[in-house]
Parts: structure tokens; C-alpha cells; sequence
């Protein structure tokens, strides 16, 4: 037998783990992004007693399901006009569309600054936010995975390949070979959001999936990493 279909529970939860039989010298538990739970156990190993060690995780085990489980907040639909407020970098902006043939949008103080030919063009007052956004973001993201890289030896040695686009359901995710995926979204988000994002994918890097490897790994090189991401889940962009 080289499979078996096992159940563990946390709580009220019941969580399918399916248990592979390897060449190898210890259990590994891996909980993957459709939130499946894959073991994987040196060959001739006991079932119960494998079952057992699985159920010791449960709770890190929900939490990954958890957080596979999770969205990218949404916040109101945006009229474009001015008077509303826009995130940037964890702040608050207020938006003042001026009337201009030259199209470009400012960071003034507390303001952000749409110039466009029409006003009442929401479309484009959209369009050249839009663009602002992706511009800055990825500025500001090339720095911060910089600056992330240098906080661990392991990371330092990471070459990343940064890419930067709008994603519907994620705040970042890592591709092979060595590139990374971060929501411009992000770039409305505290640094200290960006910075747990970041790092998170650096990690990946060094292990590819969200086994107690990568946890150990993530809590070394950002130890309050949960309190950045519990503060993550209240952005709504």
C-alpha cells in the first residue's frame, strides 16, 4: 500500500489528509493552496501512529487551510469623484479631480491630485489611478523586497523575479522559477503589510510550499509575522 485516506479533526472541523508511503526518514505535512493536506511517511511506518502525529497538527493545519482559504478584501464601489477618500501605503487620501488637457495625478499633502480633461469622465479618472498605482507600486515593491532580502542570510542569497499586476483573490504568490506575484493592491497597505507579503514569498523561494519547513523558516526571518497578517485581513481595497 503506498496511499491511504485519513481524517483528522480540529474542533467541529473534519480535514481529509491524504497519506503518502516515501523512501524517506521522517513525516513531512504539506497543506496546499486548493487547502488539500497531503503526509508524507517513511515507507513500513505504523498507520495509527502516523494518524496520531498528524492529529498533534491540527491546529497548524486549520490555520493553513485557513489562510488558503482567504480572500483579498473588497471595498466599496468607487464613483471617481472628488471628495473620496484612497488608500495609499496604509493612509487615507482625499481625491480632487481638476479640469487639465495635461493627464497626470499628484500626491499633494493630503490629497491625491487627478488632472484629466473631463471631470465627470469616471472611466478615466479610473484608468489614470489606475496607472499611478501600478507605477508607484512597483517602486515602492522593489524596494521593499530589497530591503526584506537583507533581514535573514538565506534570503540575502534569493534572486527574485518581481511582477507586479492586479490579482483577484490573492495579495501575492510565488511562480517558478524565482518569480513572484504581488496585487498592486498591496500598494494601499501599510509598509509592515507589504513587508509580511513580501517575505512570505521570498520564503517560498527556499521551501515551495507551506509545510512546518516554511513556517520555521518565515517565523525566523519575521517573527510577528501573524500579527501583520491579521492586520492584513482588515484592508479592504
Amino acid at each position: 500500500m503506498n496511499t491511504a485516506e485519513l481524517e483528522i479533526s480540529f474542533g467541529k472541523e473534519i480535514i481529509p489528509v491524504k497519506l503518502e508511503f516515501r523512501d524517506k526518514k521522517d513525516l513531512s505535512i504539506t497543506v496546499r493552496p486548493d487547502k488539500t493536506v497531503v503526509a508524507r511517511a517513511p515507507k513500513g511506518s505504523d498507520i495509527s501512529a502516523v494518524l496520531v502525529r498528524i492529529q498533534r497538527k491540527a491546529l497548524w493545519i486549520s490555520k493553513q487551510r485557513e489562510y488558503f482559504g482567504q480572500v483579498v478584501p473588497v471595498a466599496e464601489k468607487k464613483r471617481y469623484i472628488s471628495g473620496e477618500t484612497f488608500l495609499y501605503s496604509g493612509r487615507q487620501y482625499r481625491l480632487k479631480v481638476h479640469k487639465d488637457d495635461l493627464e497626470r495625478v499628484r500626491l499633494l499633502g493630503r490629497y491625491l491630485h487627478v488632472f484629466c480633461a473631463s471631470v465627470s469622465d469616471s472611466s478615466q479618472i479610473k484608468n489614470l489611478l489606475d496607472k499611478w498605482y501600478l507605477e508607484h507600486a512597483k517602486t515602492l515593491f522593489t524596494a521593499r523586497v530589497d530591503k526584506c532580502r537583507k533581514v535573514s542570510p538565506s534570503l540575502k542569497e534569493t534572486a527574485p523575479i518581481l511582477v507586479v499586476r492586479h490579482m483577484e483573490k490573492r495579495w501575492g504568490s510565488y511562480n517558478k522559477p524565482n518569480r513572484i506575484l504581488l496585487n498592486v493592491e498591496l500598494v494601499k497597505t501599510p509598509l509592515s503589510c507589504m513587508d509580511y507579503v513580501i517575505t512570505h514569498e521570498l520564503c517560498h523561494l527556499l521551501v515551495p510550499n507551506h509545510s512546518v519547513k516554511f513556517f520555521n523558516i518565515l517565523r525566523r526571518c519575521m517573527p510577528e509575522w501573524e500579527k501583520y497578517k491579521a492586520k492584513l485581513e482588515n484592508y479592504a481595497v
